[in-house]
């Protein structure tokens, strides 16, 4: 066989693999599609049991969009905020881990980490929650719902630093709400004088 011949059988070859190759990826490309389209119909379901009311109906939904599609971060988040509203045996540990794979699939949303944090604080683990929202503000330093969670969290454990202080200045600043400015304010003021005395020590 000539040269020229070698090399036509060559990339025909070539050419029919990646024919093949591309005829081969059609449907399972569809197939992809397909599924992400009934996840999100699955996962609209969930929404609106969970708006009537239907909890058990509603985690049912969002785990079936799920298992169409597991990196839809946004089904997990609601999974896991349905969880912490029925609460019904290991829900809120179902829950954490939710929103938990929620934060690795969104992690330039704070709404997974700040949720974490309620999650948390209702269940009186103040640490865990101050972490958490401190992740929601490290995304998002004027997130106002986890700056009224750290300051909570922070008044609970009797922080004073001055990272507790400059969220205290920052949701100073842009709070409106009256009770929670007035409890922001008197934190601020607790952290103040607390880092004067540790300085007028050393």
């Amino acid at each position: 066989m000539n040269r020229v011949l070698l090399v036509g059988l060559v990339v025909a070859l070539t050419l029919g693999a990646c024919a093949r190759a591309t005829r081969s990826a059609g449907p399972s490309l569809e197939m992809g599609a397909q599924s992400a389209a009934r996840a999100r119909e699955l996962a609209a379901q969930a929404q609106a049991a969970s708006k009537g009311g239907n909890l058990d109906k509603s985690v049912d939904l969002y785990r079936m969009s799920l298992a169409q599609s597991p990196d839809f971060g946004t089904v997990w988040h609601e999974l896991g905020i349905v969880l912490m509203k029925r609460r019904a045996d290991t829900d809120l540990v179902q829950a954490a881990q939710a929103l938990k794979q929620a934060q690795t699939l969104l992690p330039s949303d704070p709404t997974p980490s700040y949720n974490l944090g309620v999650l948390y604080q209702v269940q009186g683990f103040e640490e865990d929650a101050l972490k958490h929202y401190e992740e929601a503000l490290a995304i998002d330093p004027y997130h106002m719902d986890a700056l009224r969670g750290a300051a909570r969290s922070g008044k609970v454990l009797h922080k004073s630093d001055p990272a507790a202080l400059d969220r205290l200045k920052r949701a100073q600043m842009i709070e409106r709400d009256a009770t929670w400015r007035d409890l922001i304010v008197r934190e601020r003021i607790r952290v103040e004088n607390d880092l004067r005395e540790a300085s007028e020590r050393t």
